[in-house]
């Protein structure tokens, strides 16, 4: 148990690692920028309450 948790914990490190470098990509924050914009959020709304209307 005590080694899954370890390499559960590995796994989220490296992927926090990953989607932190991905965030300080133009590139990615351009995409990040298109996709929250095509969802149309009106002010007030929260991205939550927008997925949920999916």
């Amino acid at each position: 148990m005590i080694k899954l948790m370890k390499n559960a914990s590995l796994f989220w490190d490296i992927y926090a690692r990953l989607y932190d470098t991905l965030n300080l990509l133009e590139p990615y924050q351009k995409l990040h920028q298109e996709a929250l914009k095509g969802l149309e959020l009106k002010g007030g709304e929260y991205l939550i309450l927008a997925i949920l209307k999916l």
